[in-house]
């Protein structure tokens, strides 16, 4: 788990400042990459916060807390509220997550 985190953090460090993509409400999407999403717009600030500070304990919390989780790559979804920098998705059997914008193809 902590390589997955350490994985998917450092992808998100890289991409936080990007601008999003041209996706549409209802789109098919899929990510393009595994990232980690987030359960409400709160936690993925908080989220965003801890990846920025390397606070990879506060990660594995908000985990436990079932306010986060590993999404795999390739997961497909559909696009309920696009966004600049996080978008939220309805993934297949996962359920809602807000993920970062960047990670969604």
């Amino acid at each position: 788990m902590r390589a997955a985190f350490a994985t998917a953090t450092i992808a998100l460090l890289s991409l936080v400042s990007s601008c999003g993509g041209t996706h549409h409400k209802g789109d098919t999407v899929y990510t393009n990459q595994e990232c980690i999403g987030a359960i409400n717009e709160n936690s993925y600030d908080e989220m965003t916060r801890y990846c920025n500070q390397r606070n990879e304990a506060g990660l594995v919390v908000m985990e436990s807390n079932g306010e986060i989780m590993i999404i795999p790559g390739s997961s497909r979804g559909t696009l309920v509220e696009p966004g600049v920098g996080k978008s939220l998705v309805q993934f297949d059997g996962k359920g809602r997550w807000w993920v970062a914008s960047e990670f969604i193809k």
